[in-house]
C-alpha cells in the first residue's frame, strides 16, 4: 500500500519522486521522457563487516551504552571522530566502520542503532558509494531507507544527515556530490520535523567549488583536527547537551 509520495527534484529534463509504501521507499524517475523505477535491494549488501559488528556487540555487553544518547554512525569520517574529545558534554556513541556504504549501515541498524534507543542519530556516509560508481539517485534511495527504517523502529528519534564533503582526492566527483546533496536536502526538508539535513559541504570550499585542503589529512580524503573542529562546531548547534 502506498503511504506517501514526495517530489524530490525537478528540472527541464528530470522529475524524481519518492514513493513510500508499507514495505519501504522506492524512486520513480522521469528523465528525457523515459520513466524508470528504482527499488531497494537489500540482498546486494555484503557481510564483510560482520566481524566488526560482533566487536561492537561485545563492547556493548561489557559496557552497555547509555540510552537516549547521540549515536554517530556511518563510514570512516565517523569512525575517526574522537567524540569524547570533541563533545565532552554530550552522551555519544560511535558506531562508524571505515570503508562502509549506506547500505551496510542499513544492514546493521537493528544491531548497532536500535538497541541503544538514541535520542539522536547522526549519519555521514556516501562518498565511498559514489566513488565505486553508485549513482546519486540510487544513493538517495539508500538514505531514504535509512530514514524510513529508523522512523519505523524509533519514531521519537531525531535524524541528522550530514551532506557529503568534497575532499581533494574525490574532487572529480563534484557533479555527483552536488546532485546527491541537493536530493538529500530535499528529502530531509520533506520528512518531518525530526529529520534534518546538515550542510558541511559549502563550509569546506574555497573559490569555485574547490575543496579546502586545510581541513584534510595528507591523504586528501580524511579529516584532520581542523576539519573535525569545523564539523563539531556545526553539529554542536543542532544537538542537545
Amino acid at each position: 500500500m502506498i503511504m506517501e509520495k514526495m517530489k524530490i527534484y525537478s528540472d527541464r529534463n528530470t522529475f524524481i519522486e519518492l514513493i513510500v509504501s508499507d514495505t519501504g521507499p522506492s524512486l520513480s524517475i522521469l528523465r528525457d521522457g523515459k520513466k524508470t523505477k528504482i527499488g531497494y535491494d537489500s540482498s546486494k549488501t555484503t557481510s564483510k563487516w560482520d566481524q566488526k559488528i560482533l566487536e561492537f556487540e561485545l563492547e556493548d555487553k561489557i559496557k552497555p551504552p547509555p540510552k537516549n544518547g547521540t549515536l554517530f554512525i556511518g563510514s570512516s569520517s565517523i569512525r575517526k571522530w574522537d567524540l569524547k574529545k570533541w563533545f565532552p558534554e554530550v552522551i555519544t556513541i560511535n558506531r562508524g566502520f571505515g570503508g562502509s556504504h549506506v547500505t551496510h549501515t542499513n544492514r546493521y541498524l537493528h544491531r548497532i542503532a536500535f538497541p541503544y534507543k538514541p535520542d539522536t542519530i547522526i549519519l555521514y556516509a556516501g562518498d565511498n558509494d559514489l566513488s565505486v560508481g553508485k549513482t546519486p539517485e540510487a544513493l538517495l534511495l539508500d538514505i531514504a531507507w535509512f530514514i524510513w527504517k529508523i522512523k519505523m523502529s524509533l519514531p521519537e528519534c531525531h535524524i541528522k544527515i550530514l551532506s557529503l564533503k568534497l575532499s581533494p582526492q574525490l574532487a572529480k566527483l563534484i557533479p555527483k556530490i552536488i546532485k546527491f546533496n541537493t536530493y538529500v536536502k530535499s528529502l530531509c526538508d520533506k520528512s518531518g520535523d525530526r529529520v534534518q539535513f546538515i550542510d558541511v559541504f559549502s563550509k569546506m570550499l574555497i573559490g569555485n567549488h574547490k575543496p579546502d585542503s586545510n581541513y584534510f589529512n595528507p591523504d586528501g580524503l580524511h579529516l584532520n583536527d581542523q576539519g573535525y573542529n569545523l564539523w563539531t562546531d556545526v553539529i554542536s548547534k543542532v544537538i542537545k547537551t
